[in-house]
């Protein structure tokens, strides 16, 4: 989890939410994000981006899909709360859109980049699904916390609309299902 925002604990996070709470990596990310900004107000460097990246997921990184095929041992949580993700390769994109694109390239000023896929989903949608997918038993639930993580996650829809409009960025995997298949082979 990247950030809890006071206005987004069950809504959406743009890049101008206002954080209210950081902790453990949270607290970690954002002093990275303080320091990176102010390499630019030093005047260090001409443009200044943070991409905020959401749950990422891809070849080498599938935690759920790896616990569905090795375990039959409920999923740790809930599964009410929605998951926002992104796919490995959407990641690349966005650096690259950010160090290619013209109009970034000419802003002088720090500039934040939420990079998440275009639909979150509930915990509980992805792990029926993939359990289907790779015709294994759905586990349910143990509605115990995952282990390092808030026992009560926000349930709330990271927006990727400013890489859209500002960078015409768009995510090749633009739903787990489009990204999850291309790991399957399917």
């Amino acid at each position: 989890e990247f950030r809890v925002c006071s206005s987004d604990l069950d809504g959406v996070v743009m890049e101008t939410s206002s954080v209210t709470e950081a902790t453990g990596n949270s607290a970690l990310l954002l002093k990275a994000e303080s320091l990176v900004a102010e390499i630019g107000t030093a005047g260090l460097a001409r443009s200044v981006f943070v991409l905020r990246l959401s749950g990422i997921y891809g070849p080498g990184r599938h935690h759920v899909l790896d616990q569905l095929r090795g375990s039959r041992e409920p999923i740790a949580g809930k599964g009410t709360h929605r998951l926002n993700l992104i796919h490995r390769e959407d990641i690349v994109s966005a650096i690259f859109a950010v160090l290619t694109n013209e109009a970034a390239k000419a802003r002088t000023v720090s500039e934040i980049f939420n990079v998440t896929d275009d639909l979150a989903v509930r915990k509980s949608e992805l792990v029926e699904w993939l359990a289907e997918e790779i015709g294994a038993p759905f586990p349910g639930f143990s509605g115990e916390p995952v282990p390092g993580r808030r026992a009560d996650p926000p349930d709330r829809t990271v927006s990727n609309a400013k890489i859209k409009k500002d960078l015409g960025w768009r995510p090749r995997f633009p739903d787990f299902k489009s990204g999850y298949r291309q790991i399957l082979g399917a």
